[in-house]
């Protein structure tokens, strides 16, 4: 067990300085979804499967999903706004 841990905890570390140090945004959340899927990893070798699954669904698939649902909502709204800026239309 602890040797599990010794491989899942500096990996989540490696990984978080990797989510901070990212710019793109996208990448940005699917590190974190990575992240989520390495901690429910430890959390599993913790004997903590209730635990590792609510963070697995969590980090894993609920947030990336809302984060780029969030991004593309965002760019097809500027993309909208610019095209009435060029076409001379007023919000």
């Amino acid at each position: 067990m602890s040797a599990l841990l010794a491989l899942f905890l500096p990996l989540a570390a490696v990984v978080g300085i990797a989510i901070v140090a990212e710019q793109q945004l996208v990448r940005q959340s699917l590190l974190a979804s990575f992240f989520g899927l390495v901690v429910a990893a430890a959390l599993v070798v913790l004997r903590a499967p209730e635990v590792a699954l609510a963070e697995l669904l969590v980090t894993g698939f609920v947030v990336p999903a809302l984060t780029l649902l969030t991004l593309l909502r965002v760019e097809r709204g500027h993309d909208e706004r610019a095209g009435k800026a060029r076409s001379g239309e007023r919000e």
